[in-house]
């Protein structure tokens, strides 16, 4: 009798047209990479990682495979990399306008990605899927808690989409997370989808905001019937679903802000939504919310005396930053918010909206440096400009207001990732006396 281990490789070799020599495009920073790496290397893959980044840059990375039988080619790419692999697996942060992917297509090479793969070896009556452009981990962290012992969250920030593998059995539901960058070459869709939000992002990606929106909806393109999708209602995601789409939507309407405890209530309508259409009572989803956690960066209460400092440095697009600036200023007016970075092509009315929220909500604006600050003072009256996190902390928290970090914005000029920018923000607070 196969083993777990024999029929999953045999389930990616009939995929992959028999191979086995597996190219690992992106080691990067953030698992995702690591994690695709080691499963395949663990079912008998020649794996091979490539990365821009050197080795001390990658040093994270690289101690979660010191055990790990692959092949590394650090500090830059090679085209005879690409010539023999049977397989490209690009990481989510890799475009496929770099030149590398082009020349690979070019070779005609089965391109894929760590969800695709993953998307290949779950059955879709086990799967439900997650995206939006805020909101989505939030939601699957909270669907995967509300459900209980029969459900596990992945793809969200720390846990690879292959740690479920490790597993002697797989739990009944797998509530995975998807950005649009995973979505780019992913050929099945679950058979629960759930879309949290839709409004412009990662536009220095995508060619338009109909592209991005095209890829997110691949979420739904391949649902059959007997599938079912949970949106949350909006004008956007009504236009973009795909006329083609066989399965059951259900429009799920809920008001803007938080909850007592700083969780959304869009994410909280979504995840009752689906949980009882999988069996959760009411008194049971109502017990197990109180219980929930929020993720670190996302609302997360660093300090409290008599203010606080909440990292929300997943609100890398002006969409979530405002939801986070209202919901804070509610509790806490005149609260001071730090924001900037990198642009990700935002459209301007975004931006000017943005703006306006701060201008309404916030006591004072802190501005990091960045492509996107830029822009966005150009609709500021007034703001206070910082050249590091340690000095936009230090200059914020002399105003004795509660601070939140809200960038808006991507974080690739100054640090390593949102994460990194967080734990800076982190360290900077507790510099505070």
């Amino acid at each position: 009798m196969p083993s777990k281990k024999d029929i999953l490789r045999a389930r990616l070799q009939a995929k992959f047209s028999g191979g086995h020599k597996a190219l690992v495009f992106g080691l990067g920073t953030t698992g995702g990479g690591v994690g695709v790496a080691r499963f395949l290397a663990h079912l008998g893959f020649s794996v091979t990682v490539t990365d821009l980044k050197n080795e001390r840059e990658l040093k994270v990375s690289l101690a979660k495979l010191r055990k790990v039988r692959i092949s590394r080619v650090l500090g830059r790419h090679r085209k005879i990399d690409i010539d023999r692999a049977d397989f490209v697996v690009k990481n989510p942060g890799v475009p496929d306008t770099s030149s590398f992917i082009r020349y690979a297509k070019k070779k005609n090479k089965i391109i894929t990605s760590d969800a695709d793969i993953f998307m290949a070896l779950v059955s879709q009556d086990r799967l439900i899927g997650v995206t939006g452009t805020k909101g989505k981990t939030t939601t699957t962290r909270l669907l995967a808690h509300t459900l209980g012992a029969s459900a596990v969250a992945v793809g969200i920030p720390g846990i690879s989409f292959f740690e479920i593998f490790n597993k002697k059995t797989l739990p009944r539901w797998i509530v995975a997370e998807f950005s649009s960058f995973d979505l780019e070459y992913a050929a099945k869709s679950p058979g629960v989808a759930v879309f949290t939000s839709l409004f412009a992002d990662h536009l220095n990606r995508y060619k338009s905001f109909r592209d991005y929106a095209a890829t997110k909806m691949r979420l739904l393109r391949f649902q059959q019937r007997g599938d079912v999708a949970f949106l949350l209602d909006s004008k956007k995601l009504r236009s973009f679903v795909p006329k083609t789409h066989r399965g059951e939507i259900f429009w799920i309407k809920a008001k803007d802000g938080a909850n007592e405890h700083g969780i959304s209530l869009a994410s909280i309508a979504l995840a009752n939504a689906v949980s009882a259409k999988l069996g959760v009572k009411q008194t049971v989803f109502q017990k197990r919310l109180s219980s929930f956690q929020l993720q670190p960066g996302c609302m997360e209460i660093v300090k409290r005396r008599s203010r606080i400092f909440v990292n929300s440095t997943t609100a890398t697009n002006p969409g979530s930053a405002a939801f986070i600036v209202k919901t804070l200023a509610a509790r806490h007016p005149g609260i001071v918010v730090i924001v900037g970075g990198e642009d990700k092509k935002f459209p301007e009315d975004e931006i000017a909206d943005f703006a306006r929220v701060l201008k309404r909500y916030a006591g004072a604006v802190v501005t990091l440096p960045g492509t996107f600050t830029e822009r966005l003072a150009k609709h500021l009256d007034k703001r206070i400009v910082a050249e590091s996190m340690e000095d936009a902390v230090r200059q914020a928290a002399r105003i004795k207001k509660s601070i939140v970090l809200a960038p808006a914005a991507a974080s690739f000029n100054m640090f390593e990732n949102e994460f990194d920018r967080g734990r800076q923000f982190i360290r900077a607070v507790k510099k505070i006396k």
